[in-house]
């Protein structure tokens, strides 16, 4: 079944599929990894499509969410994802890959691979 996703969202956060084969943008709402694993697996996610309820995985993004220093935080949640992709909460089949070319002319781009902000202030022609 193929249907546009704010007419699916209801039954998809409902649980009425086995699977499903979607697409998530993680990289709007992941400048903090916690946020977005607390969002997507923990028992109260917001966003648990997979329906995924650990206490103890809530137990490690409690103590995640507690650590201030950034790469800490990182580490953290690179231990957490690295768990949940191996019990096959949820299975990653692609990885998008943007490539930017520009001429010699070019600087000050800036290299968002979600495209989303390319041309700043910053940005010149020569």
């Amino acid at each position: 079944m193929v249907r546009e996703y704010t007419v699916l969202e209801p039954d998809l956060l409902a649980g009425k599929f086995d699977a499903v084969l979607g697409a998530r943008s993680y990289l709007l709402d992941s400048a903090d990894p916690i946020g977005y694993l607390r969002s997507d697996f923990s028992c109260d996610g917001s966003y648990n499509l997979a329906h995924f309820c650990d206490p103890a995985v809530d137990a490690r993004l409690d103590s995640a969410d507690t650590l201030t220093d950034v790469a800490g935080r990182q580490r953290a949640a690179l231990r957490i994802e690295a768990d949940l992709t191996g019990r096959a909460i949820t299975i990653p089949i692609t990885h998008e890959r943007a490539r930017i070319g520009t001429t010699g002319g070019v600087s000050g781009l800036t290299e968002d691979p979600y495209e989303r902000v390319l041309v700043t202030a910053g940005t010149s022609l020569r």
